[in-house]
């Protein structure tokens, strides 16, 4: 398990582009989607994983199985209504909701 600070983001940068239905928009750092992909957009890993603030619950048997799977993971204690929604386990790339 990695833990992964988000305290430092206080807003999107002012050049990010939007695309809709999904899609990949990129400002070479942040990466703006409309909804969870399926897969990374940027090196095709599955699954994306939903990132998960504030204090786990860790003794919860689902949430240990969804952390295996991948399909979890942290980002810290710090959360912001700028903070990434959602990260690839493999290039460790991290995912805006495209609107917050």
């Amino acid at each position: 398990m990695r833990l992964r600070g988000g305290c430092s983001r206080d807003e999107h940068p002012p050049s990010a582009r939007y695309y809709g239905s999904g899609k990949l928009s990129s400002d070479e750092e942040n990466i703006y989607l409309t909804r969870k992909p399926r897969k990374c957009p940027k090196c095709g890993h599955v699954p994306v994983s939903v990132i998960l603030y504030g204090m786990p619950n860790l003794s919860s048997e689902k949430l240990l199985r969804d952390i295996d799977a991948g399909k979890v993971s942290f980002g810290g204690c710090c959360v912001s209504p700028s903070a990434p929604k959602w990260r690839c386990g493999n290039c460790d790339q991290d995912f805006y909701k495209q609107g917050d």
